[in-house]
């Protein structure tokens, strides 16, 4: 079994999947291997991946015999892994060579961390790098990199969501916090509502460098963000991370009904 298990959820990314591929085949880090999770694509993904998994055994097209959508297609991929450490890449996504190389001495130097993100930018439909890129809280910069989400919940739901964790850049997650925190829930923006989550059981490491590429393109869910559903989006997924929060009494009550009250203000 390999140190990391990646899942790839793909559906119709046969512009970009070998884009996405050779960057975990050039990984400094070898001992991964890769399900590529094809959510029943029209185009020519699964064929691309095959070419894949021929050439390298590390690789594994996985294809689902129905269309499940985007959050159980991730939580089946979560199913297929029992590695010590784990990731979500998305299919027309790319790492920086090192990516895990470094976020795994991250973790195996310090236990606590659960998850560690790097610096990010953006790269539109044709690999071309823009300006944006992740903006991160100064507490970070003090405890060289390792920071708390839940010093982020604090700052309310406008304030959580300033930084990068909301965004991309996610590197690496050890699986024993992923196992207690729990599968994806069903919300247009589950994986930000899921990082969240993750940090009730765990600190987080940033990396000061750009070890992420995160593509925004016609039909992705980045867009989605202008469309009707988003209002409820932002809605489902800050109630969620402020009622887990209380849960693990890492919220008084009375914080987390000024944030509930104030999430209800914006978005309803």
């Amino acid at each position: 079994m390999a140190l990391v298990q990646i899942i790839i959820p793909a559906y119709n990314v046969a512009p970009f999947i070998r884009a996405t591929l050779d960057s975990v085949l050039n990984q400094t880090f070898t001992d991964w291997e890769a399900f590529v999770l094809d959510d029943c694509s029209t185009d020519e993904t699964p064929q691309i991946v095959l070419e894949y998994t021929n050439a390298d055994h590390r690789i594994c097209l996985v294809k689902n015999e129905t269309n499940l959508g985007m959050m159980a297609n991730w939580n089946k991929g979560i199913s297929l892994c029992n590695s010590k450490y784990f990731i979500k890449l998305d299919a027309d996504d790319i790492w920086h060579p090192s990516s895990l190389a470094e976020a795994i001495l991250v973790m195996e130097k310090d236990p606590k961390i659960g998850l560690v993100l790097g610096k990010f930018k953006e790269i539109d439909e044709y690999g071309n790098i823009d300006g944006s890129q992740a903006v991160f809280p100064d507490f970070d910069l003090h405890n060289e990199g390792k920071f708390s989400a839940i010093d982020l919940i604090k700052l309310g739901p406008i304030g959580m969501f300033s930084y990068g964790i909301s965004i991309q850049g996610i590197l690496l997650i050890r699986a024993s916090v992923l196992e207690r925190a729990g599968p994806y829930l069903p919300f247009l923006w589950g994986d930000q509502e899921m990082w969240f989550r993750l940090g009730c059981h765990c600190a987080f490491h940033y990396i000061p460098d750009i070890r992420y590429f995160y593509r925004k393109r016609q039909g992705s869910s980045t867009n989605l963000l202008s469309n009707d559903l988003a209002p409820k989006g932002f809605y489902d997924t800050r109630t969620a991370i402020f009622n887990h929060y209380l849960k693990q009494n890492l919220l008084t009550k009375s914080e987390h009904k000024a944030f509930v009250d104030e999430t209800t203000f914006i978005y309803n």
